[in-house]
């Protein structure tokens, strides 16, 4: 956790602990302002004159007024440090999510989602606001602790080992905290995935009349969810009350030794309330201190899963080498790949693409030919066999996969189209118009503002893949790998498209395809077959 308080930098560091350790001395100045107000009662009355009280008041007034500043300085910075801190800790798990790792897999959404969501409102809560509060204790116990040396030095030394009873109490909670918090994160990513389910099967639940049996099983996982966030604070509550009890108990107890003090002239009246206070500023922070540490050990998992995630990112940019412009050929040679648990998907198979050229490849449904495609992006590792760019082995050419489903951001067309790149709204016109899109965005009112809506549906499977195709021509991909674009498409709108992609000058294109008419396979270069995991030039 630590780690990442180091991104706030030096001087912000220095500058949020100095705030937080006058904070601290704050609470110790307010106990001394008490000890005089009491005092001066005491003096008044033995002088039989207000004038010590008037003063002592005023002080206090002044003191008051000067903490509360102080807090509220105080909160601001540690608000603006938890926020920096926060960021670190979302940046570091957002880029292992988002970057591929070199095994090419893929993590679950629903852990995405857990990760990003609820993990981090933990990190937040528990992990960084308690590192904050080790420090605000730690600062606290050593001021209160050298203040009573001050008023008695044997009080000191009392109160200092009787606040290790309510310190070790908190510690027997450590395993049942860590445990909790786990099931938690658990729980959390099974209901986010039934919730992902629900949402984006509603169609298939809907028709099967199964919306009934799917609320159930929604109810089923929030009450899983909702029994471990209680189980959670039953764990917290029964540490606190322990803790609070022995806190509470060890107060009083130096409360009736300092009067006992007094008693025999060793303190003077108002110093049994300092001490009271003082005591309280030793013991509750011991007590948050051991607490805080056992709750900050609860969110080890959730940094470990970050780790885990952020080690493979940094494996897949270390073996993933940067894209290479596609000036002359992409060649796939003596290709064999197979995906984990399952024989050779693809066998022996070599293919080499022209810039400019354009390639079908036709065959069964799990013969192989998304398989060619992953392999070709370097999506995919080879088992064996080489990838080459314009003739260097090893190369991943710089390409744009365009799917069956097209994937739409929920944003603008732009957003869609740029990617949030910095694109001119000219340079983005262009590669929408050179795409086909111009009679689309002639009819939208908001033109390339007009937002897209999850998922894209306001858009048709047609005008998605066009807004795929304007994305890659915008990016000036000198190669697009074409999955299935035109399968769930009508006759006229696949014919559309495949005069796009036909039509696409200067762009390399391989186009995977079940549904391959005799008209316009004569307009590819090369139509290629796929069969048995083998690639060869389909027979005339």
């Amino acid at each position: 956790m630590i780690r990442y308080f180091k991104e706030m930098g030096a001087a912000r560091i220095i500058w949020t602990a100095a705030m937080l350790t006058m904070q601290a001395l704050s609470g110790v100045i307010g106990a001394f302002a008490l000890s005089a107000l009491i005092d001066s009662a005491t003096a008044a009355i033995e002088q039989d004159s207000i004038a010590p009280i008037i003063m002592a008041a005023g002080l206090a007034v002044a003191y008051a007024v000067a903490d509360g500043v102080l807090r509220g300085l105080a909160a601001a910075v540690k608000a603006g440090a938890a926020r920096q801190v926060m960021l670190a800790v979302r940046r570091r798990a957002a880029d292992g999510l988002l970057v591929a790792s070199a095994d090419g897999s893929r993590q679950n959404s629903a852990d995405a989602i857990t990760l990003l969501g609820q993990s981090m409102e933990t990190v937040a809560s528990t992990g960084i606001e308690g590192v904050f509060t080790v420090f605000d204790s730690s600062v606290s116990m050593v001021c209160a602790f050298v203040s009573l040396m001050l008023i008695n030095p044997l009080l000191g030394a009392i109160a200092t080992a009787m606040m290790v009873v309510p310190a070790v109490l908190p510690k027997l909670f450590e395993s049942a905290l860590a445990g909790a918090q786990e099931r938690i994160m658990e729980r959390a990513t099974a209901y986010n995935s039934r919730v992902r389910d629900m949402m984006q099967g509603l169609d298939v639940l809907r028709s099967f009349g199964a919306i009934g049996r799917a609320a159930g099983l929604h109810e089923s996982g929030a009450r899983d969810l909702e029994g471990a966030k209680v189980h959670l604070a039953r764990v917290t509550g029964l540490l606190l009350g322990t803790a609070q009890a022995g806190a509470a108990a060890v107060q009083f107890s130096i409360m009736a030794i300092a009067a006992w003090f007094a008693m025999n002239g060793l303190i003077s009246v108002g110093g049994i309330v300092a001490v009271a206070q003082l005591a309280a500023n030793v013991i509750q922070p011991g007590f948050n201190l051991a607490r805080v540490v056992g709750q900050i050990k609860s969110v080890r998992p959730i940094l470990a899963q970050i780790d885990e995630l952020a080690a493979r990112a940094a494996r897949g940019r270390d073996d993933a080498p940067e894209p290479a412009p596609v000036n002359a050929s992409v060649e796939l040679s003596a290709a064999t790949f197979a995906y984990p648990g399952a024989g050779p998907v693809v066998r022996d198979a070599s293919l080499t693409v022209e810039a400019g050229r354009k390639y079908a490849i036709v065959g069964g449904s799990g013969s192989g030919k998304s398989t060619i495609l992953g392999l070709l992006s370097g999506a995919l590792a080879l088992d064996s066999g080489t990838l080459s760019v314009d003739g260097v082995r090893g190369a991943r050419p710089d390409c744009a996969v365009i799917h069956q489903d097209v994937f739409l951001f929920d944003d603008t067309l732009r957003a869609n189209i740029a990617l949030w790149g910095e694109h001119t709204d000219d340079e983005v016109m262009a590669a929408a118009r050179e795409a086909g899109l111009s009679d689309l965005l002639a009819a939208l009112p908001q033109g390339l503002d007009t937002p897209v809506e999850e998922g894209g549906a306001r858009f048709s499977g047609g005008e998605r893949q066009r807004i795929a195709i304007a994305r890659a021509l915008l990016h000036r991909k000198g190669l697009l790998l074409v999955d299935e674009a035109t399968s769930a498409l009508d006759e006229a709108n696949a014919r559309r498209i495949d005069d796009l992609l036909l039509g696409l000058e200067g762009v390399a294109v391989v186009a995977v395809t079940h549904r391959l008419d005799e008209q316009t396979a004569a307009r590819y270069d090369a139509v290629l077959e796929m069969a048995e995991g083998r690639l060869a030039p389909r027979a005339a």
